[in-house]
């Protein structure tokens, strides 16, 4: 079909993502590490951020709202990523 190296070499499911990404959330040690991660992975994978958002939201709003937010603001000069 002409199309060698434009697909991708496996297709994970997002349920295998989904998990992957809590292991991830889950190694990081404090509340702006998880922040970071978080929007790490929303400027990759949107749909994704919002699916771990929407299944793990007790466990992730305290992270991506007060209190964690209050201390990202704090130190914004610090955490700046890039501009949305």
């Amino acid at each position: 079909m002409g199309i060698h190296g434009l697909l991708p070499p496996v297709i994970i499911d997002q349920d295998t993502q989904l998990a992957r990404v809590m292991s991830n959330f889950n190694k990081r040690n404090t509340d702006i590490d998880k922040y970071i991660y978080l929007m790490a992975l929303y400027d990759r994978n949107e749909r994704l951020f919002y699916r771990a958002l929407c299944e793990y939201t007790e466990l992730m709003m305290p992270i991506v709202y007060t209190p964690t937010v209050g201390k990202v603001c704090q130190e914004y000069g610090l955490l700046y990523r890039k501009p949305r």
